[in-house]
């Protein structure tokens, strides 16, 4: 898969053909983060940067950028 002209993910990203597409448009559009559920396919990379862009589950974003709630 050709991200950019002339550039190519790592050979050590292995995604289905299905999912390739996703990954490149957050890279093409310089995303900071990529968001995803899908732990069968993307989990390898969740914590990763590919490309600069960091893939995290939804709940490690929440986790990592909301302040925490106190209890009452």
């Amino acid at each position: 898969l050709t991200v950019r002209p002339g550039s190519r993910l790592p050979p050590s990203i292995q995604l289905p053909d299905k999912d390739l597409p996703i990954l490149a448009a957050a890279i093409q559009i310089k995303a900071d983060i990529l968001l995803t559920g899908d732990f069968r396919h993307f989990g390898p990379l969740f914590g990763r940067r590919v490309k600069g862009v960091r893939i995290l589950t939804p709940a490690d974003f929440f986790a990592s950028h909301l302040p925490a709630r106190r209890k009452k």
